[in-house]
Formats: C-alpha cells, structure tokens, sequence
C-alpha cells in the first residue's frame, strides 16, 4: 500500500474512531488537508471503512475454525456427565447395586445410599420451597426447636 493510501485511511479513521461516520462530515476536512479530489476521498473512505470495520468486528471465521469449535465442544459435552446420567448413577447407588472396579467388588454403604436419595431429592426437586420441613412441623404442626413459633389452624370448642 502507497504511503498516501496509508496516511489518507488513517485520517479518515481517526474521525470513525471519533464516532464520525458520515461521509459528508469527514470530506470537508479531507479535501481541505490533502488538497485532492472527490473521486480520492470516497475510493479511500470505501476501503478505510472495510479496515476499520474489520478491526471492530474481528477477523470472519473461517470453515476450519468452525469446524474446530465444534469438534471442541463435542469434546467437552462427552467429558462431562449429564444429568440424566448423573440420576442414573445415584439410582444405583440409592438402590444398592453392587459394581465392579478393577477386578474389585464395591457395596454402597447405607450413608452412601442415604446420600444418594438425598442427592436425587434435590435434583428432583422433592424438597418444599420454602426450605426444610421437619418431620414435627408436618405431624405435630409445631416444632419445639423452630426460631419463631408456628401458627396452627386449630378448631376452638365452645
């Protein structure tokens, strides 16, 4: 590229990197400082606008690139476990189900099997909204240990 074409896109540059993006508002100036024609300026606004907008938005990706990106991701949804998987896992654990592991035989524990179940719970979504109910909230309608008491619906006798 000739040292003009050089100097003539970068003034016109300057101005986009101002927000000045019009023609009209840059050819006043231009034609004042290069003393050259209309014809010059719109050749080199034209090409300046390609550059400039190459550089904002970035090279385009190439057919390669997307096929890279996408063997990439492939690659990264095989390495993790979903959540199907993951439900299928602690199932089998929750129900006890004995596995084989380099020629050794493993047994859940009765802990392994609770935290399994509570593991499925939550991801199921069995647990209540509002946060843990216990068990004297659900059958005695109070909770002796609770922060703040709990109000009951009780029918008065008169």
């Amino acid at each position: 590229m000739a040292a003009k074409s050089t100097l003539y896109r970068g003034f016109i540059k300057e101005y986009f990197t101002k927000g000045i993006m019009k023609p009209a508002e840059i050819q006043g100036a231009f034609l004042e400082k290069f003393n050259s024609t209309q014809r010059t300026f719109y050749r080199h606004f034209s090409k300046a606008l390609e550059e400039y907008s190459a550089t904002i938005v970035g090279t385009p990706e190439t057919q390669e690139q997307r096929i890279q990106r996408a063997a990439a991701e492939v690659r990264l949804n095989e390495a993790v476990v979903s959540r199907n998987e993951r439900l299928e896992i602690a199932t089998k654990i929750a129900r006890g189900t004995v596995r084989r592991v380099n020629d050794q035989l493993i047994i859940p524990t009765d802990a392994d099997r609770l935290r399994a179940l509570d593991y499925i719970s939550k991801v199921e979504g069995d647990y209540a909204a509002g946060g843990n109910i216990s068990f004297n909230q659900v059958v005695l309608g109070f909770d002796p240990f609770a922060q703040e008491p709990i109000e009951v619906d009780a029918e008065t006798e008169d």
